[in-house]
């Protein structure tokens, strides 16, 4: 037993000293948890190097899918006279779960046939194991703020393997002093800076071709704004406040724990769907979207009998009281589901402020101007069961739809605005989904992102129109919202007058 528990020591002893080092960080970042995402994600040399001191050089050997891919990265060495610099082949997955978490994982892979060596040399590390997590927290001090925890398992190699003292501190400045400089960054004078760096980085190489980076995650299509009042026009003076009529029932704004049958602008999120991609129609390859074209602004259910056609133009509905004949409204732009035995659910999406994409925009108005054969052909969904029953998130599913070719959708183009009327009773499949919803309405929490449809190299990659988060949403009319929402603040934001 002495024997056994002595080289048991022995082992662990070789391992402490001559092993490969594990260690594990965590941080709090006042900060947007995408934006954390970007930085960590890009390993172009004029944006890494701003908060990452161990870092030398790094390029995208292989694209994967919209959620794998394959890089090379040259760290630093500060002992040059001993050994030179450090090379790591890594895998990389990256993934955002239902409740904002980004979560990125790593490990060494072996593709050397693929890579283009550097121009100094090198020795090749490998990573057992590594990952970074960004979870999003709740900050009476900041309004975005979140939790970053940075962990790796690293073989280094040369005499940095095997001198515990040099390692040691090698992997303390790659993971504890990279993070705090992360932080000061991003919370810093800088950070705009470094946004503005993410937004303008290049295109890797491999073998003679480019490849498209993960620019495409932060959204690199953005302009100026064009000439096209129905979605450019100047928007500063606009008045963006709009209040449900009464005969609706009422969906607060933001999805809080105190309160259910919520919602929120989903679409203000970057990566929160996955898109056609540049090189969609070659390879098939979907990529995180970027931030919606347009923001929600309101969400109503309308209790009728019979549901309403051309909701816009009803005289009683919240386009044709608080819109209509007004020059300081933005341009609306309706989606109007006809639910039977329920009434009307319905989003109003305008132009969002501070973004301008003019693909976007080119599209928007080919699909307003276009006959209903067209914009059959264009108008897509993508519906996600984020929480509730299994069978309703079977039934569901998670997969884009043309809804036109679907479902009977009619198009209505009035005083700036324009609507598009879904016709759910139209189709068996879409009644019978709706009724799986109604039966589990008191459980679900669901993703619902509206675009069009990018068929031709010109209109990739694909951008949302917009997206919403539905929380628990009701399914019939009460006499007091006020009990079921439980949010006396939030019921009078929706309404835009006291109780």
């Amino acid at each position: 037993r002495v024997d056994d528990r002595s080289s048991l020591d022995l082992s662990r002893w070789i391992d402490f000293f001559f092993g490969p080092k594990q260690i594990k960080a965590q941080c709090s970042i006042n900060a947007k948890p995408n934006h954390v995402f970007h930085a960590v994600m890009d390993i172009s040399n004029d944006t890494r190097s701003l908060w990452d001191t161990s870092f030398k050089s790094g390029n995208v050997v292989k694209i994967l899918d919209s959620n794998n891919d394959i890089v090379s990265i040259q760290l630093r060495n500060p002992y040059k006279a001993i050994m030179p610099n450090i090379q790591l082949v890594l895998s990389r997955h990256w993934r955002r779960e239902s409740d904002g978490t980004y979560k990125l994982l790593y490990r060494s892979t072996d593709t050397s046939e693929e890579i283009t060596k550097p121009k100094q040399a090198s020795r090749c590390a490998s990573m057992t194991w590594g990952f970074i997590t960004i979870s999003p927290k709740v900050s009476r001090l900041s309004k975005y703020s979140c939790v970053v925890t940075y962990g790796m398992c690293l073989n280094l190699p040369g005499v940095l393997g095997w001198c515990k003292p040099l390692s040691d501190s090698y992997i303390h400045n790659i993971v504890g002093q990279s993070m705090a400089s992360l932080r000061k960054l991003l919370e810093g004078r800088k950070h705009d800076n470094l946004m503005n760096a993410l937004q303008s980085s290049n295109v890797a190489e491999q073998n003679g071709k480019e490849l498209k980076k993960e620019k495409h995650l932060i959204g690199s299509d953005t302009t100026s704004p064009n000439d096209d009042g129905s979605c450019g026009a100047d928007n500063a003076n606009l008045d963006y406040s709009y209040h449900m009529p009464e005969n609706n029932y009422i969906y607060p704004k933001d999805i809080t724990k105190d309160g259910v049958s919520c919602w929120w602008d989903s679409g203000v999120e970057e990566g929160f769907w996955n898109v056609r991609g540049h090189n969609y129609l070659e390879d098939s390859i979907k990529i995180p979207s970027v931030t919606s074209a347009m923001e929600l602004l309101q969400i109503q259910w309308s209790f009728y009998d019979e549901p309403k056609r051309n909701i816009a133009n009803d005289p009683g509905e919240l386009v044709q009281m608080q819109h209509a004949g007004r020059n300081d409204r933005p341009f609306l732009f309706v989606i109007n589901f006809m639910v039977p035995t329920i009434g009307n659910w319905v989003c109003y999406f305008t132009k969002r402020r501070g973004t301008n994409y003019k693909r976007f925009d080119k599209m928007l108005k080919e699909f307003i101007n276009g006959d209903d054969e067209f914009r059959n052909s264009k108008f897509k969904i993508i519906p996600n069961v984020v929480e509730g029953s299994y069978f309703a998130s079977r039934a569901i599913g998670s997969k884009p739809a043309i809804l036109g070719t679907k479902i009977t959708t009619n198009y209505y183009r009035g005083d700036n605005w324009f609507e598009v009327c879904v016709d759910i009773g139209s189709s068996r499949v879409a009644g019978t989904l709706m009724g799986i919803v109604k039966s589990y309405a008191t459980s679900l929490v669901i993703d619902l992102a509206f675009l069009f449809e990018s068929q031709t190299y010109e209109e990739l990659p694909e951008i949302i129109l917009g997206g919403c988060r539905i929380y628990q949403p009701l399914m019939y009319p009460c006499e007091d919202p006020l009990q079921y929402i439980k949010s006396k603040e939030h019921l009078e934001r929706a309404l835009g007058k006291p109780l």
